[in-house]
């Protein structure tokens, strides 16, 4: 899932088990004086089963797809309820200038 209407930039996302990223988008910020990329979205749980939420990994890439950076957002809540939706967002500072892509997914 590629979105291009947020300054030509691209939102990827890979599912984890039974759990989908959706809602996922990003923009540059201020963060108390400090350049940081702000990327927001939800965790959804289709299943009927409480789930555990994941680590999910982020990966700031460049137009041709070379990774810039990677870092590791620890989920607010541990754990998500059937049929249920759980809103994340997580500033990263000082990111590279040249980011196009952001890449969401469950670590493994």
């Amino acid at each position: 899932l590629c979105d291009r209407r947020q300054r030509q930039m691209c939102i990827e996302t890979e599912q984890g088990p039974n759990l989908k990223i959706n809602g996922l988008i990003w923009n540059y910020a201020d963060k108390d004086g400090t350049p940081s990329i702000r990327l927001r979205g939800e965790v959804a749980n289709p299943s009927e089963w409480l789930l555990n939420i994941p680590t999910m990994k982020i990966r700031l890439l460049d137009r041709e797809g070379n990774l810039l950076r990677e870092t590791d957002m620890a989920p607010e809540r541990s754990m998500i309820a059937p049929g249920t939706n759980v809103k994340f967002e997580i500033d990263i500072d000082a990111p590279p200038q040249n980011v196009k892509q952001v890449l969401a997914y469950f670590e493994k």
